[in-house]
């Protein structure tokens, strides 16, 4: 009795349909587009207007930097570390040798922040390295008048 091919046209034609619209996408996703560039923007990119005085070009910000207020609840001498309590969350942030540190308006040092210190406000990048710091003690804190009413 003679059999069929095992591997006959029936069997691979589902299979080079299916292959047939995958090899086409991956040939256009590979392919290079070349951008349409027209002389009237090329020429505006290139000089500016004659009337017009280009834009000061500012510093890049720097990424991943943030500044943070709140109080001071755990140091940490030996990691050179501050704990600050922030609205929703705890900053663990370190005082390096470029780190600008001002409490009660004065140059201080990682020694003489303390617990309970108010900060007004902490920069530090994505590292949390701080470039400045500034707080104000717990005493002058706590010890502000408060407003009078009229």
């Amino acid at each position: 009795m003679p059999s069929a091919p095992r591997f006959g046209l029936p069997r691979f034609l589902p299979i080079v349909l299916f292959l047939i619209p995958v090899a086409a996408l991956a040939q256009t996703a590979s392919s290079p587009k070349k951008k349409m560039t027209d002389a009237k923007s090329t020429a505006t990119q290139t000089a500016p207007a004659a009337d017009k005085k280009p834009a000061a070009q500012t510093a890049p910000i720097e990424p991943g930097a943030q500044t943070v207020n709140g109080r001071v609840i755990i140091i940490h001498p030996e990691k050179k570390a501050v704990v600050i309590r922030g609205a929703s969350t705890d900053f663990q942030v370190y005082i390096g040798p470029q780190s600008k540190v001002i409490r009660d308006g004065q140059i201080a040092d990682l020694m003489k922040i303390k617990v309970n210190d108010l900060v007004n406000s902490c920069h530090f990048n994505a590292k949390h390295v701080v470039s400045n710091i500034d707080l104000t003690s717990a005493e002058r804190s706590l010890s502000r008048p408060a407003p009078s009413k009229p």
